[in-house]
């Protein structure tokens, strides 16, 4: 229904913005994995991911903004969500290490769950 919802709005609104879609996209699949709480302890605890995300979410608005006025791609910016929605979904995955949940979710899907190598994921 939400999709015919949206073709019918389409029609209405000639000047849709691609990258804007792509961006609701991204922050509804992080949003089906969030456990409040993440963003705070990942400033905390591991500023070198936050910093990371930081930096990637600069660049991606950067290419979202040449985007719109033609000068990038939106490969290009497919290209920096991509890296951004998994930076999220890593410090979600952290977090519940850190919280002492999912330990064995993390484990079947190879991420290292040591603290101290928590950097070398990046």
């Amino acid at each position: 229904m939400s999709y015919l919802c949206n073709a019918l709005r389409a029609i209405h609104d000639k000047s849709i913005d691609p990258f804007k879609s792509a961006f609701q996209q991204a922050i509804n699949d992080i949003e089906r994995v969030y456990i409040a709480g993440t963003l705070t302890f990942i400033r905390e605890h591991h500023r070198d991911l936050r910093e990371k995300i930081m930096e990637v979410e600069n660049k991606m608005d950067k290419v979202w903004q040449a985007g719109l006025r033609g000068e990038e791609s939106f490969e290009k910016f497919e290209e920096e969500l991509t890296k951004w929605r998994d930076l999220h979904h890593q410090a979600i995955k952290i977090f519940r290490v850190g919280q002492g949940k999912g330990q064995e979710l993390l484990i079947k899907e190879g991420v290292d769950t040591d603290p101290r190598q928590t950097s070398m994921i990046f």
